[in-house]
């Protein structure tokens, strides 16, 4: 159900928000707020940044997931992939 704009449940939903986001490693809420705020596309984001588009998806991919951990009162544990 969505919260109307300016009630006490809209205002304690942002101030969530904005916790969740102050708790992102910095490299993250960077990414996040450049793709979601700004509109920029990967590759965009990628350029500005001089870092690889697969680095940008996947610190993108953490950032949402954390944030929605976050929101949802969870704590967010991401499985650790075994490279070879």
């Amino acid at each position: 159900m969505p919260i109307a704009p300016g009630s006490p449940a809209s205002g304690l939903e942002l101030r969530d928000m904005e916790s969740a986001l102050r708790g992102l490693p910095d490299e993250q809420r960077e990414i996040l707020l450049l793709v979601a705020l700004e509109e920029m596309s990967y590759d965009d984001v990628a350029q500005t940044l001089k870092i690889p588009i697969g680095t940008v998806m996947s610190r993108l991919s953490r950032a949402r997931e954390k944030m929605r951990a976050n929101m949802e009162g969870r704590t967010c544990v991401a499985p650790l992939k075994v490279v070879k």
